[in-house]
């Protein structure tokens, strides 16, 4: 999404009272998504999203810190567009910088949203449609070792360009999510909760690919018939955004 300052920030500034106070405007910049806009290997729309995000930003947050190399150079890019962002650098994994971006929003006196840039709303809505989307329920039946299947299943998904990947399976009392993101060569797992698990599995699907909404689905629905466990699938959706249609723009 882009034009958060003028469609979402300051109509709360505005309408939301004396109490609100509107924080710095943060936008996580993810280095290998950054990379391709640069090097011209992203679809031209989508890079132009990425552009205007990094215009409108109080704050530009480095994400994935823990693992990128070049870190200097991205900053050193970053500042060059945005001369008056404060350029921050995180890793969700590690915790790393998460403090310090907390004290950065907390310390602010200045109310977040105050950019104002001009949106090709036209670019802007082929850059959204460049994404297929899905959500998707599963419910897998076993008994079986759910963190090898849930890690087979998100290596059976696996497409090129994804933006994002993410599964989160429940078993009775165990709780398992695993991330697959742009920049990672390898999917992640996280044990969220390590308790005895049951003979089924419920799974809840989120992606969003760069591939038509179709071949998304194919890749899903596929990677659920390979698996060692049979399974249904309860509710899928998968769609390319429609055009943004702003109710409140204070530009």
């Amino acid at each position: 999404c882009v034009d958060i300052a003028a469609t979402v920030l300051r109509p709360l500034a505005v309408h939301g009272g004396p109490d609100l106070r509107v924080a710095p405007f943060t936008v996580l910049v993810d280095p290998a998504a950054l990379r391709a806009v640069e090097a011209g290997t992203m679809d031209p729309a989508t890079a132009y999203i990425y552009r205007q995000q990094v215009r409108e930003a109080d704050i530009l947050l480095i994400s994935k810190c823990d693992g990128a190399d070049g870190l200097d150079l991205i900053a050193a890019e970053l500042a060059s567009r945005a001369p008056s962002a404060t350029i921050l650098r995180a890793s969700a994994a590690t915790g790393e910088g998460v403090e310090s971006w907390l004290d950065a929003v907390l310390a602010s006196v200045e109310p977040g949203g105050g950019k104002r840039i001009l949106v090709d709303y036209d670019t802007y809505a082929e850059g959204e449609a460049a994404l297929g989307w899905l959500n998707a329920t599963v419910e897998l039946r076993g008994p079986a070792d759910w963190q090898t299947v849930l890690m087979k299943l998100m290596d059976g998904i696996a497409l090129p360009g994804a933006a994002h990947l993410k599964c989160l399976l429940r078993s009775g009392e165990l709780v398992l999510v695993a991330n697959q993101v742009s920049g990672r060569a390898q999917a992640t797992l996280r044990v969220m909760a390590d308790g005895n698990p049951s003979a089924t599995a419920q799974v809840i699907i989120n992606a969003r690919i760069a591939a038509p909404p179709a071949t998304v689905r194919h890749a899903v629905e596929s990677a659920i018939t390979r698996l060692a466990v049979p399974g249904t699938v309860k509710t899928i959706r998968a769609f390319a955004p429609g055009r943004p249609v702003p109710v409140h723009r204070m530009p």
